[in-house]
């Protein structure tokens, strides 16, 4: 009967421990969700790309522009990623490509966020940082910022590390620097994330070879 009572008294207390334990739970699970990313091959370590993760858009011109589009290993290790999603142009005309990626089922209203990786090869002072040259950048697409023409806006994200950047800073140098923003879903519960490579005035045939624009670690979160 002692016994009996024991255990009958440990399961008065049970209640408690257990609602706190829930709790705990709860929260990790929560965290965690939040924390999720919402990209499928952020960090362009799976193979290949493709509808089920990163396309390639071209905005102007085609994919005889592009000497490089795709997946490479990065020229200078960083982080934990083995590879980069990188451009890098063949000729001396104008053109504009990108990774893009859409995320749907998304809830309406909610600013989610918009992070990621980026650096390029020519790069100079920010005095003369080769902007009427070539641009690399990260665009979210959704329900707030510039209109797009679509029904939709774009919002650009923008460098956590200014210091070293020429304005607006949305544009990298070549340390793997990060930018973020935040960008609520369009009227479809969509965001669109695309990552630019784009040339805007002719340069040297030799140049070509210096124009790489990398992205990595890509994310969208709740």
């Amino acid at each position: 009967m002692l016994v009996m009572k024991r255990k009958s008294l440990s399961v008065l207390r049970c209640p408690f421990a257990l609602q706190e334990l829930l709790c705990a739970v709860a929260l990790l699970f929560a965290i965690s969700a939040s924390a999720q990313n919402l990209l499928k091959n952020g960090n362009f370590d799976e193979a290949p790309l493709g509808p089920t993760n990163w396309t390639v858009l071209y905005l102007h011109g085609g994919p005889d522009d592009y000497e490089i589009k795709d997946r490479t290993t990065p020229p200078l290790p960083h982080q934990s990623s083995f590879y980069d999603g990188h451009f890098r142009p063949i000729g001396q005309k104008l053109a504009h490509a990108c990774f893009t990626q859409t995320v749907t089922n998304l809830t309406l209203g909610h600013a989610y966020n918009v992070s990621g990786r980026m650096s390029e090869d020519w790069w100079k002072a920010p005095d003369d940082a080769l902007r009427t040259s070539f641009l690399v950048y990260i665009e979210a697409i959704g329900g707030q910022g510039t209109p797009t023409g679509d029904g939709r806006f774009s919002l650009l994200a923008v460098a956590t590390d200014q210091s070293n950047l020429d304005a607006p800073y949305t544009y990298p140098n070549q340390d793997w620097l990060t930018f973020t923003n935040r960008q609520t879903p369009d009227t479809n519960g969509k965001i669109e994330i695309r990552l630019h490579h784009k040339c805007v005035g002719y340069v040297e045939f030799d140049k070509c070879m210096q124009m790489s624009g990398y992205f990595d670690a890509i994310s969208l979160t709740y």
